[in-house]
């Protein structure tokens, strides 16, 4: 994690390190392959909340089917009384983004996406694919209902609980795949309800 200070505003890059001997993965860095004697490959890239948001976007696109834990939100209160670099958010956010890494790799589908793996690696191609990528990010506009009247980060961490796997917890168990299934439909109805609001605002100003 490192605070960066710019001509525009500051912001904060969380640095993600990747050990690993997957070839998919190390085409796609600046090294390809592991040095000479050793089986794995260790490289680290730094990258902003903005782009762990593309990332979470375009798995969501690609596997509309994968209930994915959302991200913390950007539109937190936080960002409203000026706190974002206070220690309390920032590793609160740090924590979520890296549970939000973690259950990717634990997942044998979104693991193996060329998206994940371009995310990671320390080439250019990400910057590129971000630069050209038109996604509309729903959670973009602060004043969006979702933002207003529930608390996202509770659904992320509510969310990130059930799906978190642990000793105590199975997949199979029937009642946490329902207790899932209800509040991926909870928030999808919201993000729905988030977008038509917005739509609704726009027509308002026009």
């Amino acid at each position: 994690m490192m605070n960066h200070y710019t001509a525009s505003k500051p912001f904060i890059s969380y640095l993600v390190t990747t050990t690993t001997d997957n070839p998919s993965i190390l085409k796609l860095t600046k090294e390809k392959k592991p040095k000479q004697g050793e089986e794995y490959l260790t490289f680290s890239v730094r990258r902003r909340y903005g782009d762990f948001r593309y990332l979470y976007e375009s798995l969501s696109n690609d596997f509309p089917t994968v209930m994915i834990p959302p991200l913390p939100s950007k539109s937190n209160f936080k960002y409203l009384t000026g706190d974002t670099f206070s220690s309390e958010f920032v590793h609160k956010r740090l924590h979520s983004l890296d549970r939000f890494i973690r259950f990717i790799l634990q997942h044998k589908i979104l693991s193996q996406s060329s998206i994940f793996h371009l995310f990671i690696s320390n080439s250019n191609d990400w910057a590129t694919f971000t630069t050209s990528l038109k996604l509309k990010d729903s959670s973009s506009d602060e004043s969006g209902i979702v933002g207003r009247v529930v608390n996202e980060d509770l659904i992320t961490e509510t969310v990130m609980n059930f799906l978190t796997p642990s000793k105590h917890k199975k997949e199979t168990n029937k009642d946490i795949l329902e207790i899932n299934d209800k509040l991926k439909k909870l928030y999808e109805n919201l993000i729905k309800l988030d977008k038509i609001f917005t739509k609704l605002k726009k027509k308002i100003m026009n």
